[in-house]
């Protein structure tokens, strides 16, 4: 009976995590070892069969309060729960449910989990994606999008800076940058400064994805040293290129080395599209506005009576 419930075990998709909950003289969960878990444990959690015998506070000291106080609920009452939670430890979000295992004086709990991050992860952004919209929308002047667009996105992902750039002959226009342990990046700049295969990769409409710029092999020494200059350690460039003219670009910095994540690069590509269209709308409205005052001037000017009649 035993090996029948051992191949159970091991053939459920889900992670599956026998654990012993650990109490201290007050009833407080203070901890729980691993009892058993399945081979589908270490692709959800990235923790494999040698965590069996071993506290969770040996592998990972940090546990979440809730974490132990579900795990606590779940051992002394026996009722099941099921719930979704991020797990700072992992850095990943999961779907579990913990059950009481055995007898009650075990005080052992079985625990079942998926890994929902990247649904989490894409939820996160789809919301601040929404935000951005949301706020983006009334505005009608191109220099308020691009500080919005620039400060949400910079907030958003917790880089050093972020910056939305306008493309005007042979210089990048930033009129605002988001900065944060970095001093902030105004004014037009010729091109060709940020390094000539940077910018070729950005006339050709390439997204340009690097998280250490001190030891990607694609940098020169004289690119590296640019980056150096910049306190640029990673970062992510998305080119805006329309009708093959680049007129544009949106960038996010980060001082220190970062791998960036799908969804980050996604949040950035939105972000780009979004804020050029936002602005392009506010440039043709300025324009409109424009031109509709000259068309007025020039009706009232003229010295003979003019009417419009709708028959």
């Amino acid at each position: 009976m035993e090996e029948h419930f051992r191949a159970l075990f091991e053939s459920i998709d889900d992670g599956m995590s026998v654990l012993q909950i650990l109490f201290d003289k007050d009833d407080h969960a203070i901890d729980y070892r691993f009892l058993a878990v399945n081979r589908a444990h270490h692709a959800v959690t990235g923790l494999g069969t040698e965590v069996v015998g071993k506290r969770m506070r040996e592998v990972k000291p940090d546990i979440d309060p809730s974490v132990m106080q579900r795990l606590r609920k779940v051992a002394l009452t026996g009722e099941s729960v099921r719930f979704e939670d991020y797990i700072r430890p992992l850095d990943r979000w999961y779907e579990v449910y913990l059950s009481r295992f055995g007898h009650p004086e075990s005080r052992t709990v079985a625990a079942i989990f998926r890994d929902i991050t990247k649904r989490k992860r894409r939820e996160h952004v789809q919301a601040f994606l929404l935000a951005l919209s949301d706020a983006l929308r009334p505005l009608a002047d191109p220099q308020q999008i691009q500080v919005l667009a620039a400060d949400l996105l910079g907030e958003h992902l917790q880089v050093n800076h972020a910056l939305y750039g306008e493309v005007r002959g042979e210089h990048v226009h930033i009129s605002h940058s988001y900065a944060n342990g970095l001093p902030p990046m105004v004014g037009s700049f010729r091109a060709e400064d940020f390094g000539k295969r940077l910018m070729d990769g950005h006339r050709a409409g390439r997204l340009q994805i690097c998280s250490n710029t001190t030891s990607d092999p694609l940098f020169d020494e004289q690119e590296r040293q640019v980056m150096a200059a910049a306190r640029v350690g990673a970062y992510i460039a998305v080119p805006l290129v329309k009708q093959g003219v680049w007129v544009g670009v949106l960038s996010v910095q980060n001082i220190e080395p970062r791998d960036w994540t799908p969804t980050e690069i996604e949040a950035v590509q939105e972000v780009a599209e979004r804020t050029w269209a936002a602005v392009e709308r506010a440039h043709a409205e300025t324009a409109l506005r424009k031109s509709e005052g000259r068309y007025r001037s020039l009706f009232e000017s003229i010295d003979e009576g003019v009417c419009i009649i709708e028959v």
